[in-house]
Formats: structure tokens, sequence, C-alpha cells
């Protein structure tokens, strides 16, 4: 296969060069260096942009900001398995809710970083067998899963306080 592979780089190279090493019928080379150029291309003039584009452009309803940032009716409603449904359309039933588009925007607290761990020292000498020590030490895995701890029940807070938001934007 290495073999195929060289014989086809050879035979590309050999393609690449044949122009300018055979020579034509004047006894010059079929192709010289001055005689490679980028062919110039320009692009063709679009009479018409401009003003199809205000056209379509007049066309297009204004965007009323106020309008697109007004509460949002919509309907919810729980069936027999406990489920809640929520549309825009009232569905039989369904209790009327009022949306703010801004309800979602919540305060970043901000994550509490601990102060980095100091390392404790290791032997000072050297380990004969690598696979029977113990990649982590003690120390560090319970100051690690004491921060994962504090990072659970950080988001805990963070989703009660969500659950929170969101029951009070319900009534």
């Amino acid at each position: 296969m290495k073999l195929f592979y060289k014989l086809l780089m050879l035979t590309v190279v050999a393609a690449v060069a044949a122009p300018f090493i055979l020579k034509d019928g004047a006894g010059r080379p079929l192709m010289t260096l001055d005689k490679l150029h980028m062919p110039e291309i320009s692009t063709p003039a679009l009479p018409g942009v401009a003003s199809t584009l205000r056209e379509v452009a007049s066309k297009l309803p204004d965007m009323d900001l106020d309008k697109a940032r007004a509460k949002v009716t919509a309907y919810k409603w729980q069936d027999a398995e406990g489920v809640w449904h929520f549309s825009d359309k009232p569905d039989g039933g369904g209790e009327e809710i009022s949306i703010d588009p801004d309800a979602s925007v919540m305060e970043f607290d901000g994550i509490p970083v601990a102060a980095p761990a100091t390392k404790p020292a290791l032997p000072s000498r050297p380990r004969e067998d690598n696979a029977t020590q113990s990649p982590s030490l003690p120390g560090s895995v319970t100051s690690l899963m004491e921060q994962v701890r504090g990072v659970n029940q950080l988001a805990q807070d963070r989703f009660d306080r969500q659950s929170r938001e969101i029951e009070s934007q319900g009534r």
C-alpha cells in the first residue's frame, strides 16, 4: 500500500512539473512561472438591490418594543395524572395566568470561591511501585467533598428561590 502512495505522489509531481520541462515546437517550455497569474474576477453590478431592500423593509410591520415586552396571557391546567399543561389557548377549565417576560431574569449571586487548599508535602523518598499508591490523599478528598456539598446546597437554594418566584407569578 505504501508503494501505491509513493507512485501516486510521483505521478502528481510529474504531472505538475511536466509543463515546465516539456518544450513546444519553438523550443520554449510549455509553461513558465511568468505566465502563471490569477484571472481578473469582478462581481457583476446588481442594479436595484438597494431599492428592493428599501421596498421590502417598508412592507415589514413596525416593531413596537413596548408590545413585545408586554405580559403574555397563558392557560395552565393539570390532567388526571397530575401533569401540568400550559397553552396559549383556553382548554376547558384551564386557569388563566399572566406571564411577565422579564420574570425569569434573576440576579446572579456569584459562586463563592474557596481559598485554594494547600497540598500536603509529598514523601521525600521516591516510590518504587506507583501502581499500588493511591492517586489522592484523604485530606484533599474531604476538602473536595465539602466544596461539592456547598455547591450542591447553593444550587438547591437557587432552585427553591426560582420555584417560589414561579409560584408567585402563577397566582
